[in-house]
């Protein structure tokens, strides 16, 4: 590293570099104390302009003075930042960037974020992690999937996120002791234990999850999964509920009016119950018969596989992702189609197939970008099957009361019937 090799006087002007004070947000501290602690994720090296562009200044000037200026504004310079969580920027001196580049050298963890937090989770390691992070972490997961519709609900997912990463640093390992041979045993034989019938139970797939669905999802895991709960996430569960009612996301004559009806009594019943900043109040739900229904009803829906591989793949169409990326989400179709999660009925088969396709041609060629292609709307009430359309007859000519329309599709004819 450049900071190998330095005279006494430079150790000095580094060492006061690393603990000067600055005010952070309100906070006195030095970028020493906030690399030790571990409040920056990542560092980067940027030439950005050495001077800003000022467009007024620009304008006064004679015709030579703004070519004069327009040359100075090309001369460019190295900046070295480090980040937040936050994506907030500062600006450090090359000893600082230096500094936090040697104390990362150990192989650092993905940093959390909103998007990939159901991908990383399953990566961490909770029962190493401060209790009370646990304790947030189903309250958080019930929200998260509305972090974009409130703002309390953004705001504590955020908190719980920095948190988070702040927790889940990458730790030292200590030497490992050297074990001492084991004795050998006599070897005792194993009662074989009973195989387990794996059960698959069936299931509706859907497109994607309705509002009404995804509050209910929430009560369902607070009342099931939890013993006791905060005042907040009971508060942010019931103003959810009631917004969706207020702003008719949930209407009655929905499908599943009358569970959403029964679940939003019990919800005001609970936080009724509940005292104001109560931090671990106890939940206790009895109606078994409800907690059975809404078991069956959160249980018996899943969304098509193939939207969540085609948004993977959305994200990567107009630029190049890394090769590794692509090999990857190529990996997740192949065996999601191997697997049977995909079947060749599936509406979007032949689509996920050409992603496919893209991906193999990427990954061979990584130097040009992924084609970026609009995905069509399909259009409700249009016949694309000439034989079995009921618009048709058997030797192929249109009934009454139906058209053909662009592509030789088949369409009813607004006020006429069959």
């Amino acid at each position: 590293m450049r900071n190998k090799g330095l005279t006494k006087a430079q150790e000095v002007r580094k060492e006061k570099a690393l603990n000067k004070l600055y005010n952070f947000n309100g906070e006195t501290t030095s970028f020493k104390t906030r690399i030790d602690r571990g409040d920056y994720v990542r560092s980067e090296v940027k030439e950005v302009s050495r001077y800003k562009w000022n467009r007024r200044k620009f304008n006064q000037m004679s015709q030579r003075e703004q070519i004069e200026y327009e040359k100075k504004m090309k001369l460019k310079k190295v900046e070295y930042r480090l980040y937040t969580g936050e994506d907030t920027i500062n600006d450090v001196g090359e000893w600082i960037y230096d500094y936090f580049n040697n104390k990362t050298k150990a192989k650092a963890k993905p940093m959390i974020t909103v998007n990939n937090y159901n991908t990383e989770k399953s990566k961490i390691n909770w029962n190493e992690l401060p209790s009370n992070i646990r304790e947030l972490r189903t309250d958080v997961e019930g929200i998260m999937e509305f972090y974009n519709d409130d703002e309390s609900i953004k705001e504590t997912v955020d908190i719980f996120i920095k948190k988070l990463n702040a927790a889940n640093k990458p730790k030292s390992k200590p030497p490992a002791p050297k074990k001492k041979e084991p004795t050998p045993k006599k070897p005792t034989p194993k009662k074989s234990a009973p195989k387990k019938q794996q059960t698959t139970s069936a299931f509706e797939m859907v497109d994607n999850f309705s509002k009404e669905f995804m509050l209910i999802r929430r009560f369902y895991n607070l009342v099931s999964k939890k013993q006791t709960a905060s005042f907040r996430s009971i508060q942010l569960l019931y103003m959810a509920f009631e917004k969706a009612i207020v702003g008719r996301n949930v209407r009655k004559k929905s499908e599943n009016a009358a569970l959403f009806t029964k679940v939003n009594a019990k919800l005001v019943k609970l936080y009724k119950s509940v005292k104001e900043g109560e931090f671990n109040a106890k939940i206790t739900f009895t109606d078994s018969k409800l907690l059975l229904e809404m078991e069956k009803f959160v249980k018996g829906k899943k969304v098509n596989a193939a939207i969540t591989l085609l948004n993977s793949y959305i994200g990567m169409q107009g630029y190049k992702p890394e090769k590794e990326k692509a090999e990857r989400l190529m990996k997740r179709i192949e065996s999601a189609i191997s697997k049977g999660r995909i079947s060749k009925g599936n509406r979007l088969y032949e689509l996920l197939l050409d992603a496919k396709k893209e991906l193999k041609s990427y990954i061979k060629n990584p130097n040009e970008k992924i084609d970026a292609e609009a995905f069509g709307l399909s259009r409700p009430g249009v016949c694309e099957n000439r034989v079995k359309c009921e618009g048709l007859t058997k030797s192929g000519q249109l009934k009454r009361g139906y058209k053909f329309a662009g592509g030789g599709a088949v369409v009813r004819v607004s006020g006429k019937k069959d």
